[in-house]
């Protein structure tokens, strides 16, 4: 029977998955050339015996734009937000302070 593996690797094997569905990578054996994992590991992370790398995972997101913080279960969307431009916080603080001046 072999090991509940753990959340990381589960997850790996899901965007691996993901992103031979959405064209990222055409194959599978694509996908573990560019995030620079041995194709015939494979098997060893689905028995629960060897598990992926931080590199791997840092160039499965970066490959991917998934979010590392889904990669380790910390939450369930897989793709990073993008950040908020400077200029974005700014018109969002300009108009608080609009709303706040109009209310008072």
């Amino acid at each position: 029977m072999p090991k509940k593996l753990f959340i990381a690797d589960e997850r790996m094997l899901q965007l691996m998955e993901w992103a031979v569905q959405k064209g990222i990578v055409e194959t599978e054996t694509e996908y573990w050339e560019r995030i620079k994992f041995g194709r015939t590991s494979i098997s060893n992370v689905k028995q629960g015996t060897q598990g992926f790398r931080n590199y791997h995972i840092l160039n499965a997101c970066k490959l991917t734009g998934a979010s590392a913080d889904y990669i380790f279960g910390f939450t369930n969307s897989m793709l990073r937000k993008a950040p908020i431009k400077a200029i974005d916080l700014l018109k969002q603080a300009v108009s608080a302070v609009e709303h706040e001046i109009k209310s008072k």
